[in-house]
């Protein structure tokens, strides 16, 4: 009786090809142990995002809770008009030419200054209180 299906073939040199299984076996498992390694940091990354997130609500609330606390200021609301200025490329300088002398000029009062002044104002009357 023939049996089908059932085929014998030599392998030349089976301790090599052992030990290229062997090898590719272990490279698998090293490969695995590192995707759980990435799996593990990942999970840990989204735990503390999470954690970051609810201390930053909680921060937020804070910081709700202490604005309605303080007394309204006039700086507010010069903060909210106060437009940041953009960076501008510095020009070449130009040839060197005599200037003209500079005359004093009334100076009106920038925002910073004013803001400055208001500032030193309430720290006056704090200090005044205490």
């Amino acid at each position: 009786m023939v049996d089908k299906g059932i085929y014998y073939v030599g392998i030349e040199a089976p301790k090599s090809l052992r030990r290229e299984v062997l090898s590719s076996s272990r490279s698998l498992v090293i490969m695995l142990k590192k995707y759980e390694q990435i799996k593990n940091n990942r999970r840990e990354k989204i735990e503390l995002l999470s954690m970051l997130n609810k201390t930053e609500k909680d921060i937020a609330v804070l910081v709700g809770g202490l604005r309605k606390l303080f007394p309204e200021t006039k700086i507010r609301q010069v903060m909210h008009m106060i437009k940041p200025r953009e960076e501008e490329d510095e020009p070449e300088p130009e040839p060197a030419r005599p200037r003209p002398k500079k005359v004093p000029v009334k100076r009106h009062m920038t925002e910073l200054e004013k803001l400055e002044r208001e500032l030193d104002a309430i720290e006056h009357k704090l200090h005044k209180v205490n």
